[in-house]
């Protein structure tokens, strides 16, 4: 299973590192329009930006600025918050978004409370950064949007992939595959729903330290030859995977409890989320099965050493993190 790794891990190492150990906080814009026209309008970005990237929020042309932005930050986000005058026809049928996704990276979420009592949820892309605000809300695009975003952090997220990787590799020696991938989805849900719902607040700085640092201990882990007497993790990777499977949700969570979930539709928001998150995951699993089938043929006939290659480059890439995330900490 060593070789199937190199195969799968090697063809992630081509691509940037550590630029793919992203964050995961998107631009949220909401907007709670009344009676009138008039619309109380809140923008909230990440404190750090890609350089030379400009986010700005689209409003539809006929909306007239009632007040001047007030700005606020913390060590969080940044927050600013006007009014409009839309006119009697409001914000329906006309377009909302955010302009340079596509420099910044990132995804945008939008929230509208419209005058007429409907709530509309989306989540816009660099491909697509506006949308036709509808005139008739449809519940299918909040868990259509959010499980793709799911599913996109997931597979994005390069400490997660290695992670699961690391899981899979542990948990095959011992035939433990279901159970110990199954202990992960669970710990992860649990932290995530909890601090979606407010219920616990982590620092996400330590928590990213502590994701890295259970990439560095699954890579150490796999590089143990068969031979050796089978360490704690070995004998019960479900535990870990469990307990890091916590970690993992708070680090999920961090971002999209403050600036994307959208309060009044909480539990179905989470719920497409979490299920995006799990599918993210199943097709990692599934696509490094895959590879090592089709490639096991090929790696027979190559020097043993070539299978430690890609683990110790994990490994390798783990402890870089755990040193820049520590810096980032302490300094």
């Amino acid at each position: 299973m060593k070789k199937a790794a190199a195969a799968f891990l090697l063809a992630i190492a081509a691509a940037p590192a550590i630029g793919l150990a992203h964050g995961l906080t998107p631009a949220l814009l909401q907007i709670a329009e009344s009676a009138d026209g008039h619309a109380a309008v809140e923008w909230k970005m990440p404190p750090m930006q890609t350089p030379g990237a400009r986010v700005r929020p689209v409003l539809p042309p006929y909306c007239r600025l009632l007040s001047q932005p007030v700005t606020t930050r913390t060590p969080e986000s940044v927050t600013a918050r006007w009014s409009v005058d839309c006119g009697r026809g409001g914000l329906a049928g006309g377009f909302v978004g955010f302009a340079g996704l596509a420099t910044a990276r990132t995804d945008g979420l939008v929230s509208l409370r419209l005058a007429d009592g409907r709530s509309v949820r989306r989540v816009v892309r660099a491909a697509s950064p506006l949308f036709v605000v509808p005139r008739r809300n449809r519940p299918t695009s909040l868990l259509r949007d959010y499980a793709r975003l799911g599913i996109e952090h997931t597979v994005s997220s390069l400490p997660h992939v290695l992670f699961v990787i690391g899981l899979v590799l542990v948990a095959l020696r011992r035939r433990r595959l279901v159970e110990t991938i199954a202990a992960f989805s669970v710990g992860l849900s649990v932290t995530l729903s909890l601090a979606v719902l407010g219920a616990v607040a982590v620092a996400p700085r330590p928590v990213e330290l502590m994701i890295a640092l259970g990439v560095f201990v699954l890579a150490v882990e796999a590089s143990r030859p068969d031979a050796d007497r089978p360490s704690l993790l070995g004998r019960w990777p479900w535990v870990m995977a469990a307990a890091f499977g916590l970690l993992h949700g708070l680090g999920f969570a961090s971002a999209l409890a403050r600036n994307a979930l959208p309060q009044s539709d909480v539990p179905l928001a989470l719920l497409s989320f979490n299920a995006g998150i799990g599918a993210g995951d199943l097709l990692v699993v599934l696509l490094l099965l895959g590879t090592w089938r089709i490639v096991r043929p090929l790696y027979s006939a190559l020097p043993r050493w070539v299978a430690w290659v890609p683990l110790y480059g994990m490994g390798s890439l783990a402890a870089f993190w755990c040193w820049q995330r520590a810096i980032a900490i302490f300094a």
